[in-house]
C-alpha cells in the first residue's frame, strides 16, 4: 500500500509518519533525492505533475539551479504557479521540495535540464 500524496509505502499498521522539512534542512542532511529531468529515469514532466499533487500539503518553492543542483531558493509557489514551461529551459530554474516520512528526509527536485548533486 502507497500513500497517494507522496508514493511512500504504508506500514504495516497502515500508519504513515510525514512531516515537512525546509529545503536547507534537506540539503544539510543530505536526503535522499527524487530527481526529475529530461536524462532523468522520470522526466520532468512526472515531477511536474507529482509537485503540483505535494503542493496540497507541501510548501514547494522556485529555486536558481547552478552546474545541475541547488544555489538558491527564490520564492515560494503555489499549485497554479508549478508548469513546465514556467522554467527557463537552460536549467537556470527548478521546482523543489521536501519532507521526512518515517525517518527519511526527501528532497524532490525538478528542472528543464539535467539534475546532479555536487560532488
Amino acid at each position: 500500500m502507497h500513500c497517494l500524496a507522496h508514493g511512500e509505502p504504508v506500514g504495516r499498521e497502515g500508519l504513515l509518519s510525514f512531516r515537512t522539512v525546509s529545503l536547507e534542512e534537506a540539503i544539510r542532511h543530505n536526503a535522499a533525492e527524487r530527481l526529475y529531468h529530461p536524462l532523468g529515469t522520470q522526466d520532468t514532466a512526472v515531477g511536474i505533475a507529482v509537485l503540483r499533487r505535494m503542493a496540497l500539503d507541501t510548501p514547494v518553492y522556485l529555486v536558481r539551479l547552478e552546474a545541475g543542483y541547488i544555489q538558491r531558493i527564490l520564492h515560494r509557489v503555489n499549485v497554479e504557479q508549478i508548469s513546465e514551461r514556467r522554467l527557463i529551459e537552460q536549467g537556470v530554474t527548478g521546482y523543489a521540495a521536501a519532507f521526512e516520512t518515517n525517518g527519511k528526509r526527501i528532497l524532490v527536485l525538478v528542472s528543464r535540464a539535467p539534475l546532479r548533486r555536487p560532488k
